[in-house]
């Protein structure tokens, strides 16, 4: 049953205690391999963010008939182990089938009350996130919220596991698909810790996923029917849709890990000219000849100290970007080398769709995307990450562009 907690005095969080459950909680998510252990972890971040107020916790996942209507409650997770809260599911159902939070009254716990929320997918409620409040301690708006945030982001990750676990019941033309997405799940290292992160995040895997959820149906359903052509054209879309998921989420896992602290510089010497000309012929493969990307360089061996790892960052990001918004026919981008005694500059030329003037100043912000990319998908973290790279070599970047003639970024490195 419900109870009162008028009497109760308020559990506030810190912004650095938001900050930190949602940077625990994503980490602690996306670092999973299956299903428990995501849940576990993240209940864990969320009990230990605030001892003196949260006692326990648990999680139940529903399992859902053909018509997406709860038929059973598995707990996924409690923290502490022993503790499983609310055995009871009636409740739990309830909060399921109006997406409604409630506080519940625990008749085995009488003298502590649980706080039962929704956890939130794109069909509704695919779970439910319960926690036991010590007495006297009632959660503040502030705090609510940040649980809302956190169930929301646990939503996203049990369903996106969910269809990972159902893309392998799919024929064996799709296996190659079915390890890619298992790959990306396991390499999530999410960044943002704050309600932006979890819209931009929805907003933009909503399209893949659902052309992925959509041919893999197809498939599944009248493989036999299909023509080759048709066939061929459904395994391409879900193919092209893991692709632009898998640069997102990579983007995203790079750039958690500069701000994390986890990428360290370790230069090493490097024949500058070769690997450039190594990093052109790769990015060219990779994206097909329908580009024409070229190296320029005139002059002998350049010795160098440089982080090889970052130094690709830079250059797969700005020729990727620049192949990616270079809409017209037979787009070229070209990368040219000059070398002096103490430092290194590339340019890196595009004859795209260029950077209005109105989004020059904030081009290098993490989530800025210019005004003119239209449907290009993206996240807007490339030229973050590119800028941190540089600076790690303690170097500069600059660029320079005029709208729908293309941009040229100058990078500039020291080469020991």
């Amino acid at each position: 049953m419900e109870t009162n907690l008028s009497n109760h005095t308020t559990a506030s969080l810190s912004d650095s205690q938001r900050l930190a459950l949602y940077r625990v909680a994503s980490y602690a998510l996306t670092a999973a391999k299956t299903l428990p252990e995501g849940c576990q972890s993240c209940l864990r971040a969320i009990c230990d963010i605030d001892q003196s107020a949260v006692s326990a916790g648990a999680i139940w996942i529903a399992d859902a008939d053909d018509d997406g209507e709860a038929t059973a409650l598995r707990l996924a997770a409690a923290w502490p182990d022993e503790l499983a809260l609310l055995r009871d599911e009636s409740p739990l159902r309830r909060v399921i089938l109006t997406g409604q939070a409630r506080w519940i009254h625990d008749d085995e716990q009488a003298h502590d009350a649980v706080y039962v929320l929704p956890v939130r997918a794109w069909q509704g409620a695919t779970g439910v996130l319960g926690l036991r409040f010590a007495t006297g301690a009632t959660p503040d708006t502030s705090f609510i919220d940040t649980l809302d945030s956190i169930a929301a982001l646990l939503g996203a990750f049990v369903e996106h596991h969910q269809f990972v676990v159902a893309s392998y019941a799919l024929d064996e033309a799709r296996k190659s698909i079915d390890e890619t997405l298992v790959a990306l799940a396991r390499e999530r290292e999410l960044r943002i810790m704050n309600t932006r992160f979890i819209t931009l995040v929805s907003h933009e895997f909503r399209t893949p996923m659902s052309i992925i959820q959509s041919s893999s149906e197809l498939l599944e359903r009248y493989y036999d029917r299909l023509s080759d052509e048709k066939r061929c054209r459904h395994f391409e879309q879900i193919r092209t849709s893991t692709m632009n998921m898998a640069d997102m989420l990579q983007d995203i896992l790079v750039l958690g890990r500069y701000d994390s602290g986890k990428t360290h510089f370790e230069p090493r010497p490097l024949d500058l000219a070769a690997y450039c000309r190594d990093c052109v012929e790769q990015i060219q493969q990779a994206y097909g000849h329908k580009y024409r990307l070229s190296f320029e360089y005139t002059g002998d061996y350049v010795p160098a100290r440089m982080d090889d790892k970052l130094l690709w960052q830079i250059i797969n990001n700005l020729l990727s970007n620049a192949i990616k918004y270079s809409l017209q026919p037979d787009p070229v981008v070209t990368l040219s080398l000059e070398c002096s005694d103490s430092q290194a500059i590339m340019r890196f030329r595009d004859y795209g769709i260029g950077i209005p003037v109105e989004d020059q100043a904030r081009l290098f912000e993490p989530f800025h995307r210019g005004s003119n990319v239209g449907s290009v998908p993206g996240t807007g973290l490339g030229m973050s990450i590119v800028q941190r790279a540089v600076h790690a070599h303690q170097g500069e970047i600059v660029f320079e562009s005029v709208l729908n003639q293309g941009a040229t970024f100058i990078v500039t490195l020291p080469l020991r």
